[in-house]
C-alpha cells in the first residue's frame, strides 16, 4: 500500500525528518515534510519559513495571537494544512512540539493513520499517544516502514482506542 505521508515534527528534528522522508520515497510513497520544500509532491505548495526573518519576528515579542496574524505564519499554516488534508497518513517524530502534536490531532481527528516514531527521556509519558495507530522507537525505523505496507495497519497492529473503550465501559 503506498501512502501520502505528512512528517510532523520540530525544526529540531529536521535532519531525522529529512532522513526518515528520503526512506519512505525509497519505498514509493509520498511525502510532505515542512523541513525539505523542494522535495514536496506534486499539487501541494512549496513554502517555508524564512528561519533568519522568523527569529527577526520572534525578537519583536509579538503575543501569540498578534503573531498569527502576521503574513508569514498565515502562509505558514495554509500550506502546512494543505499538506495535512492532502495526506492519508501523519507519522509525528518525537520529541517535538506543540504544533507537531496539532498537526498530528487535527489528522487523526479525520480518521487518518498516525503513526508515532522516536524517544522520550525516561519517565516522560504521554498517555494520548494511544491514538496512535501504531508506536516505535528509532530503532524501529524499518518495523514502521514494513508496517506502513500493510492493508490494514490499524487492524493488524492495534492501538488503545477500542481497549480503551472497552475497559470504560467495563
Amino acid at each position: 500500500m503506498k501512502r501520502k505521508i505528512y512528517i510532523a515534527t520540530s525544526w529540531k528534528l529536521a535532519v531525522e525528518a529529512r532522513a526518515i522522508s528520503h526512506r519512505l520515497r525509497g519505498r514509493g510513497h509520498e511525502v510532505f515534510c515542512f523541513c525539505d520544500p523542494d522535495r514536496r509532491p506534486a499539487g501541494t505548495e512549496s513554502y517555508v519559513f524564512d528561519i533568519h526573518e522568523y527569529r527577526k519576528t520572534l525578537e519583536k515579542n509579538w503575543d501569540w495571537k498578534s503573531f498569527l496574524q502576521l503574513q508569514e505564519p498565515r502562509k505558514a499554516f495554509a500550506v502546512d494544512k494543505s499538506g495535512l488534508d492532502w495526506a492519508d497518513t501523519t507519522i509525528l517524530i518525537i520529541p517535538s512540539g506543540r504544533s507537531a502534536h496539532i498537526e498530528a490531532g487535527y489528522n487523526r481527528g479525520q480518521g487518518k493513520d498516525l503513526f508515532i516514531i522516536g524517544e522520550l527521556e525516561k519517565g516522560e509519558q504521554e498517555v494520548m499517544y494511544g491514538f496512535a495507530t501504531a508506536t516505535y522507537h528509532l530503532q524501529d525505523l524499518n518495523e514502521l516502514l514494513d508496517d506502513l505496507e500493510k492493508d490494514d495497519p490499524i487492524e493488524q497492529l492495534g492501538s488503545l482506542n477500542g481497549e480503551a473503550a472497552a475497559e470504560v465501559g467495563a
